[in-house]
């Protein structure tokens, strides 16, 4: 693998002591970590079961997991919009700084790749099939953006972690035993 050196080091701010009680703090603390011991990252922000308070957002008076079950009741509905909503737009603050760091052939995020998902399509009748999800990035000019990529129904989401895993070098024929090949089109 070639060296990689930083054109510029991460300013480094000293956080108080212990985790913050806000959510978004919280959140936004997460995503600002910068350490540049890997290449490769993984961020969950909670698990399908999560009973997270997202009463800082106007309008949101129940749990996260609650108002996935929303029964298509407008007001959860609402709610539920309304935290989706949220993460995206933690996911844009994170791409706005991953854009605004220089590595002398881009931005880190033109060097990176970044899938961004949920566990489920729809959490209020646990539908795992057809996840919605984006890859964004350039992964160094190879991602072919601005396109949609629609699989064949029952595709596994195994199939895309191996195409990644083998656009970046993994030597591997399956990924976890379950995928069924690689999703042509997304690199050039």
């Amino acid at each position: 693998m070639p060296e990689w050196t930083p054109l510029s080091q991460p300013v480094l701010q000293r956080q108080p002591a212990g985790i913050p009680q806000s959510k978004d703090e919280h959140m936004r603390l997460m995503l600002d970590l910068q350490t540049d011991t890997t290449r490769v990252a993984t961020f969950m922000s909670a698990h399908g079961f999560n009973r997270q308070n997202f009463t800082f957002l106007d309008g949101v008076k129940n749990d996260h997991h609650g108002m996935s079950h929303h029964k298509n009741q407008a007001a959860l509905v609402k709610e539920y919009t309304t935290v989706s909503r949220w993460y995206a737009q933690q996911v844009n603050y994170m791409l706005t700084k991953m854009r605004a760091i220089e590595e002398g052939n881009g931005s880190l995020l033109d060097n990176s790749v970044v899938l961004y998902r949920s566990e489920m399509k729809d959490g209020n009748g646990h539908i795992k099939a057809d996840l919605p999800l984006v890859l964004l990035g350039r992964g160094q000019g190879r991602l072919q953006s601005g396109q949609h990529i629609a699989c064949p129904p029952g595709t596994p989401l195994a199939n895309l972690h191996l195409t990644l895993a083998q656009q970046f070098g993994a030597e591997m024929d399956s990924f976890n035993n379950v995928s069924t090949g690689t999703i042509n089109g997304i690199f050039g």
